[in-house]
């Protein structure tokens, strides 16, 4: 795997991993697939039971939108030059954090405690190795500290 890049404004951004992207990519792809050829059997005539045709295309259309709302709701890591967030749903200071913890077995856990609480990152939420997820975050931890002391 590459190491990741900043991005413009010098800031990591950390989304799904393929480990998850992919099956949720192929279910909503055979999804839509089975309610088109469906609806194909349905205006052609050539169905045997209308319920089933109706049902069938009814419960892929529900998987192919469930696949997609995981998929644009996949979580989005985003470490700056001042916090930690997890976009929509929590940011860390620097100033807040206590301590980090690299849990490194067979699950990969990073975990960050803070002030306020703790928050834990897992290695198939991210698309780089955790190793590296937590190497840049120690590393922008360590500028953050030197430039404000």
């Amino acid at each position: 795997m590459k190491t990741p890049k900043p991005d413009k404004n010098g800031n990591f951004v950390f989304r799904q991993s393929l480990l998850k992207t992919v099956p949720l990519l192929t279910v909503a792809v055979f999804a839509l697939i089975l309610a088109v050829l469906s609806l194909i059997t349905v205006f052609t005539g050539s169905y045997i039971n209308l319920t089933e045709v109706i049902i069938r295309t009814v419960f892929c259309a529900a998987l192919f939108a469930v696949s997609v709302f995981m998929l644009i709701k996949s979580p989005v890591y985003v470490i700056t030059s001042e916090k930690i967030l997890l976009y929509g749903k929590w940011e860390l200071w620097f100033s807040d954090i206590e301590s980090v913890e690299l849990h490194d077995n067979i699950f990969g856990m990073l975990e960050i405690k803070g002030k306020d609480g703790g928050f834990s990152i897992f290695s198939h939420d991210i698309s780089c190795p955790l190793k590296v997820f937590s190497e840049i975050l120690a590393e922008r931890i360590s500028v953050y500290e030197q430039r404000n002391s």
